[in-house]
């Protein structure tokens, strides 16, 4: 469920379509949870972090590197399956860049515009909840 609080979606006068508490919200309360469109992990946590589920690194099993861009890693074979539909678009592109590597934010620019790519093809993200 998106909305963690009772929403009324309605239109405002002058201002158009929005989502409206239908009870009052107490302070530091969590109002939605969504997945992000796209994400890049930050270059100092990169290697620690699944690319597929973003678990961090830990409990004694280390992340494995991909074998084709050496950019992106993950915590098991699993997860290296399940985001290859997606990975493999910018793997290739990765390896091609090799030694260099991109910035977190041209790695967003590119994720957004893949993703929106993919969609058009309803190729879902790894772990994702929404097309």
């Amino acid at each position: 469920r998106m909305w963690a609080v009772p929403v009324e979606v309605r239109e405002a006068a002058g201002r158009g379509r929005g989502a409206f508490a239908a009870c009052d919200i107490a302070a530091a309360t969590l109002v939605l949870r969504c997945r992000p469109y796209a994400c890049v992990p930050r270059e100092a946590h990169r290697a620690r972090r699944c690319a597929a589920c973003w678990r961090e690194e830990g409990g004694g099993a280390a992340m494995k590197r991909c074998g084709g861009c050496h950019w992106a890693h993950f915590c098991s074979a699993a997860c290296a399956r399940a985001a290859w539909p997606w990975h493999r678009h910018e793997c290739a592109r990765l390896a091609a860049l090799a030694p260099r590597r991109p910035s977190e934010t041209i790695m967003l620019c590119f994720r957004l515009l893949c993703r929106r790519a993919m969609q058009e093809k309803r190729v879902r993200p790894p772990n994702s909840t929404s097309p």
